[in-house]
């Protein structure tokens, strides 16, 4: 699994558990709907910026996406 696809699954995750809809979740992290369906689908990657921005708005942390990605040999760069 990529660190996109990985980073994409924590966005869903906690946005369901946040009871956000995509369009709330995308106005708390300062993004259109287009641009925040297609990060949490996988289909964009964001820049570091924005990483942390939404990983802030959304309650998580990027070193938990690091750990995933340390566990999972399969993953890849892209």
């Amino acid at each position: 699994m990529s660190i996109n696809m990985i980073f994409s699954r924590v966005m869903l995750q906690r946005r369901i558990s946040k009871n956000l809809t995509q369009s709330q979740a995308a106005e708390r992290c300062g993004l259109s709907l287009r641009g925040y369906q297609k990060l949490e689908s996988g289909r964009a990657v964001p820049s570091f910026a924005s990483a942390l921005y939404i990983s802030n708005e959304l309650d998580f942390s990027l070193d938990q996406i690091k750990k995933e990605v340390f566990q999972d040999d399969t993953v890849s760069a892209h």
